[in-house]
């Protein structure tokens, strides 16, 4: 299927945390592993990021950033494993991560006190 097909599908919302949670042991490039191992605090990141799900032979996962497409996930059902990821646009996606960056959780991060 083609990408801009994939785009003028139907799409269903779905959860960005459980989604970044599938994906954290998975075999994918180097380069979208910060999506899953940053510590990023979902609820606050809900206003400009928004995962859609997208179901039609295959599945693919939307993710977007300020209503801006900028990854698509193919995901093997049956293996339940990544089998794709595209990426749109190299410079919404590089500000993908900088805003993620601006908004991690760090309340779980452990501290040292320096006596």
């Amino acid at each position: 299927m083609k990408i801009q097909e994939i785009l003028n599908k139907s799409k269903q919302k779905s959860n960005f945390e459980e989604f970044a949670n599938f994906l954290f042991n998975q075999d994918i490039p180097y380069q979208f592993r910060a999506i899953n191992y940053l510590p990023v605090n979902y609820k606050k990141i809900e206003e400009k990021v928004s995962l859609n799900q997208i179901i039609d032979k295959e599945l693919y996962f939307l993710l977007e950033y300020e209503n801006k497409p900028i990854l698509i996930y193919n995901i093997d059902e049956e293996k339940s494993i990544v089998k794709n990821i595209f990426c749109l646009n190299k410079e919404e996606f590089k500000n993908l991560l900088i805003y993620f960056s601006n908004n991690l959780d760090t309340s779980n991060i452990p501290m040292i006190k320096k006596e």
